[in-house]
């Protein structure tokens, strides 16, 4: 379990976890370092039933960079669900959560780190999260042992559930 903020400091106190949690793993999602942590003390907690990356900051902040030169919105919503699920031990499941943000933003793929372009939160975020979801493919491709989800929520619209086969099946269909 990750949680950041107040968030954080409530599943850090035993009775306010949820039930059943044997434990709590919080850290900083922003730094590859903090990131390779996270991913350490999970494997330390053993192997999960099933991984859920829905980390997410950003569409109401300004550009912030990371030690190592991103913005900060990528760092956590791109880059650490893809550094977690390569460090830890595969669970039985994984699951990409996505945003309805990315319908109608026009995507820029030379610039996903927004050097080229004036910084625009709302739009970072929305490429992030719809990037955010990539590695549910590779992950889909090359694990076929792990049943790997892609789920697309926007609140108030319809959800859109994207399961292993699905994206086994839109890879072999190019």
């Amino acid at each position: 379990m990750y949680c950041t903020g107040e968030a954080r400091i409530e599943v850090e106190t035993p009775s306010r976890r949820p039930p059943g949690a044997q434990g709590v793993v919080s850290g900083d999602l922003s730094t590859i370092a903090g990131t390779r942590t996270v991913a350490d003390e999970v494997n330390e907690l053993g192997r999960f039933e099933a991984v859920i990356h829905n980390a997410g900051v950003g569409y109401r902040e300004g550009r912030v960079e990371t030690e190592s030169g991103v913005p900060r919105v990528f760092a956590v919503n791109v880059l650490a669900p893809y550094i977690l699920s390569a460090l830890i031990e595969r669970p039985k499941r994984l699951v990409y959560v996505s945003s309805g943000m990315h319908r109608g933003v026009r995507r820029r793929m030379d610039d996903l780190l927004w050097t080229k372009r004036s910084w625009s939160g709302s739009s970072a975020y929305a490429e992030s999260k719809l990037c955010d979801v990539l590695p549910a493919f590779a992950v889909a491709r090359r694990w076929e042992e792990v049943s790997v989800v892609g789920r697309m929520l926007s609140l108030g619209d319809r959800k859109l559930f994207i399961d292993s086969a699905d994206l086994r099946s839109a890879l072999d269909t190019r």
